[in-house]
């Protein structure tokens, strides 16, 4: 996205605003129609926010769910280094706030899953390094305590949302 979708008043950044909102929506119908199915479910969340993150903690738990947290750290300085070489970049300060919201976060996530919290810093990995051996060993605890944490189950986004990137953002359906 251009940077001049951030001028306040932008036609652009209304029309991303009415996606991410359609979006949101779509991951919580989806959601729902996972677990009513029984399904492993895995959230991606940057962790910002401590509310939703108990939140969902509390709903998952209260309906049987085992509950994990893979905490995914890097430092300001990479955090905003690898913003700026992605497709869709954010804002500088979005990325400041996000990142120092998580990390004043930390601490009440080792608490809340205690010893299913597992954390790598990814400032030194790149994406083709093997993962380091202690966090292997975690997930492996995990998902031999939790048969078929990683199954593979394919999920499709719901065709309300496919149309709507395909129709907003020139997104191509994978053939």
């Amino acid at each position: 996205l251009d940077r001049s979708i951030y001028e306040k008043g932008s036609p652009e950044l209304s029309q991303w605003s009415t996606i991410q909102q359609g979006a949101i929506k779509q991951f919580k119908v989806d959601l729902e129609r996972s677990k009513i199915r029984g399904l492993t479910i895995i959230v991606d969340a940057t962790g910002a926010s401590s509310n939703v993150m108990a939140q969902r903690y509390g709903e998952f738990t209260r309906e049987g769910y085992n509950t994990s947290a893979l905490f995914v750290n890097t430092s300001l300085e990479v955090a905003q280094s690898r913003n700026q070489s992605r497709e869709r970049v954010l804002h500088k300060k979005i990325v400041q706030h996000n990142w120092e919201q998580v990390q004043g976060n930390i601490e009440l996530y080792k608490e809340m899953f205690g010893e299913n919290f597992m954390e790598i810093n990814t400032d030194k990995l790149k994406q083709s390094d093997k993962m380091p051996d202690y966090l292997i060993d975690q997930m492996t605890k995990f998902s031999s305590i939790n048969e078929g944490v990683f199954a593979s189950k394919d999920i499709e986004l719901s065709k309300e949302f496919n149309s709507m990137m395909e129709g907003n953002y020139d997104v191509k359906k994978e053939a």
